[in-house]
């Protein structure tokens, strides 16, 4: 085999969605118009993330009532309740609440603090389920201000017991 058959040729595929759109000048999308256009999609759904996630909220409450002292982090209640809290989570700042976010990012790691959770944990978790509860019912956005700053210290207290 010769050196010339080792060659190896890059082939670029045309970008056809590129090529549709202009790059400067007008009728070009600019940051704003993106911006824009996410912010208007994001506000149109939010009717649709609070019914999911007030199912969530339904269903981490009954995976939690599945969980007993004793179950390690890898039992079937544990892993349910885990998955959900994982779309809560992830969900929450995206539509404006930040704070079910962070209450949901603190309820992982508390499940993830021991290998087995125990009576106090379980009631920590709860705690923290009915505080996503109120955040969402009562439709506090953002981080909340100052009532949200008093919620997230109180249940940060509620988590350094196991961290």
């Amino acid at each position: 085999m010769s050196q010339s058959d080792n060659k190896v040729e890059f082939i670029k595929p045309p970008h056809r969605i590129a090529s549709k759109v202009a790059v400067g000048g007008p009728g070009a999308i600019s940051e704003g118009d993106l911006e824009r256009i996410d912010n208007a999609i994001v506000a149109n759904l939010g009717g649709a993330y609070l019914e999911q996630v007030t199912a969530d909220i339904e269903n981490m409450k009954r995976a939690l009532s599945r969980i007993r002292p004793g179950d390690g982090v890898n039992s079937k209640a544990v892993k349910w309740l885990r998955e959900i809290i994982h779309e809560v989570r992830g969900m929450g700042g995206t539509y404006g609440f930040d704070l079910v976010t962070a209450i949901g990012d603190q309820m992982y790691r508390l499940i993830h603090s021991n290998d087995t959770l125990g009576v106090d944990h379980i009631a920590a978790l709860s705690v923290h389920l009915d505080t996503i509860n109120m955040v969402i019912k009562e439709q506090i956005k953002d981080d909340g201000g100052k009532r949200g700053r008093e919620l997230i210290t109180g249940l940060q207290n509620v988590y350094r017991k196991f961290a």
